[in-house]
C-alpha cells in the first residue's frame, strides 16, 4: 500500500470507531429512557404486576384550613378512594412541610382512618399554619404508600 493510502485507511478506521461509540451511547441512552418509562408506567397504572407497589388511588375533594386568619390551627381534608381496594391512613403518619409524625384524626367515619373503594374519608391534622404560605401535606398509608397534596393557606 502506498503511504497516502495507509494514512487514509487509518483515518477511516478512527472515524468508524468514533461512529460506533456514538451509536453505542445513543442506544444506551435510549434503552435507559425506555426502562425508566416502562417502570414508571407500570408502577402507576398496573398494581397487579409483581415487584411494583400497590396502586392506591385517591382524589382530594377539599383541603381547608381551620381557625382564624392569619393563624390557623389545623388542616381539614376530604379524600375519596377512587381505587379498587381499601387503604388506611396511619394515625401518626402525617407530615406538613418538614414537620413529621403529626397525628391524623378522622372527622366522622366512626373515628376510623380506613377508606373503602368509592367512599370518602374526612380527616384533620393539628398544626400551625399562616395565611399566604404553601403547605405540602403527606399522609402515610398503612401499606407504605403516601398521599401527597399541596395547598396554600388563604
Amino acid at each position: 500500500m502506498k503511504p497516502e493510502n495507509i494514512a487514509d485507511h487509518d483515518r477511516s478506521q478512527k472515524r468508524f470507531a468514533i461512529l460506533l461509540i456514538a451509536i453505542g451511547c445513543g442506544l444506551a441512552c435510549g434503552l435507559s429512557f425506555a426502562i425508566i418509562w416502562i417502570s414508571n408506567y407500570y408502577a402507576q397504572s398496573n398494581p397487579t404486576i409483581p415487584g411494583f407497589p400497590k396502586n392506591d388511588q385517591f382524589t382530594v375533594n377539599s383541603c381547608t384550613f381551620f381557625g382564624t386568619a392569619p393563624s390557623y390551627t389545623a388542616i381539614n381534608m376530604s379524600i375519596q378512594n377512587t381505587g379498587t381496594s381499601a387503604w388506611t391512613i396511619s394515625s401518626t403518619g402525617g407530615q406538613v412541610n418538614s414537620l413529621t409524625g403529626l397525628t391524623v384524626k378522622s372527622c366522622g367515619n366512626g373515628g376510623n382512618l380506613n377508606c373503602t373503594n368509592g367512599k370518602t374519608i374526612n380527616i384533620y391534622i393539628t398544626t400551625p399554619c399562616t395565611s399566604g404560605n404553601q403547605y405540602s401535606i403527606t399522609l402515610l398509608l398503612s401499606d407504605g404508600n403516601k398521599i401527597t397534596y399541596v395547598a396554600q393557606a388563604p
